[in-house]
């Protein structure tokens, strides 16, 4: 009889090694699949590429649920399960019609509120002011907007998947430094194969990058990780609270949000607030991200990735560290935290309220 640890190493390593495969496949078959870039000056880079690795994502996804069945056959039919699947299928189809046929933005924001409104009447929904209708309308305005966020941030090599993959890595975390109880613990196989579908895409993600996610991939992402971190930070009871995380605690779970979602909310936030004060619509796409910025300023689509990254990573593993300690905590470290957090999102503004030529003269 193997032991879990052993088989969830095997089940990362066959998932790690599948959507490599996914992707060296898509690669060689898709001449035309997606690809992006052609006479598009919005998106950063210049060459057209397949946007195909959501579709690895989406097959992963349904592997790790299989997996998930195999291991939680009792659980795995509960109805916030089977919510996050069809709202995650939604998710990639709505990806998938925007990169074959460009889409209205808004079709998809009406399959954006589809995937929200799927995870309330599964019962997979944040518990915040105790009245359905206003759980179900914050979360069905998380979900959009995790997922529009995620989108935005897809606008350079490898900053998407990275930010992604350490969020999940987060969310492990939580789960195994605090064990959740009853059924949260069938979500691990789905992190873990996510986590492994991931590392796969930054392969051939990495700049210079050989494929793209797409929308396809952005919104499959949006509607995976940000359903996911409903029942894991939002209503985790890992802290032994009867109530909840946020019904007891609400700043703590509003600070963990913030820390393990800390790059897609700074970017999203200073991108709305830049294009407000130009009298833009923060939904039309441009070359004005916190990470467009940076390359701006001399770093490298290389350099600007591992940056983000370590600034994700630090507030995931601070997160983390709140959950281990958090019967010692007091409002004092909430506040220092949140301050630390401000400071670092207010510096990354800054970088993109200063001129330069090449924000001026962009190509």
């Amino acid at each position: 009889m193997f032991q879990p640890e052993v088989v969830y190493s095997l089940f990362i390593v066959f998932s790690g090694s599948l959507a490599l495969l996914i992707y060296a496949l898509l690669l060689k078959f898709s001449s035309n699949l997606g690809n992006r870039n052609q006479g598009n000056l919005i998106r950063w880079s210049t060459t057209v590429k397949p946007s195909v690795g959501g579709i690895g994502f989406f097959i992963v996804f349904l592997t790790s649920l299989v997996f998930s069945m195999l291991m939680y056959p009792n659980d795995i039919v509960k109805p916030e399960v089977l919510g996050l699947a069809g709202a995650v299928t939604l998710g990639f189809l709505i990806g998938l019609a925007d990169d074959a046929y460009n889409t209205k933005p808004w079709l998809k924001f009406i399959g954006q509120f589809l995937c929200g409104l799927i995870l309330t009447a599964s019962g997979l929904q944040i518990h915040v002011f105790n009245h359905h209708f206003w759980d179900s309308a914050l979360t069905i305005l998380w979900i959009v907007g995790i997922m529009n966020s995620l989108n935005m941030l897809d606008n350079m090599d490898g900053i998407t998947g990275s930010v992604s993959f350490i969020i999940l890595m987060g969310l492990a975390g939580i789960m195994t430094v605090r064990s959740l109880p009853g059924s949260n613990a069938l979500y691990f196989p789905l992190i873990a194969g996510g986590g492994a579908a991931l590392l796969a895409f930054l392969f051939y993600n990495w700049s210079p990058s050989k494929m793209f996610m797409g929308d396809t991939g952005s919104m499959f992402l949006g509607v995976f990780i940000g359903g996911l971190s409903i029942p894991i930070v939002w209503n985790g009871n890992a802290f032994g609270l009867e109530k909840g995380l946020f019904l007891e605690n609400p700043h703590w779970a509003f600070l963990l949000i913030y820390l393990f979602f800390f790059i897609p909310i700074t970017d999203t936030a200073t991108v709305t607030i830049n294009r407000l004060l130009a009298g833009k619509s923060p939904f039309v796409g441009g070359r004005d991200h916190t990470t467009h910025h940076m390359v701006y300023r001399g770093f490298s689509e290389r350099q600007t990735a591992v940056l983000f990254s370590f600034i994700s990573a630090i507030c995931a593993l601070t997160g983390i560290a709140v959950l281990f300690a958090f019967s010692t905590l007091n409002l004092a470290y909430f506040m220092g935290i949140l301050a630390l957090l401000l400071c670092l999102s207010s510096v990354l503004y800054s970088l993109t309220r200063q001129k330069n030529k090449k924000t001026i003269n962009l190509p």
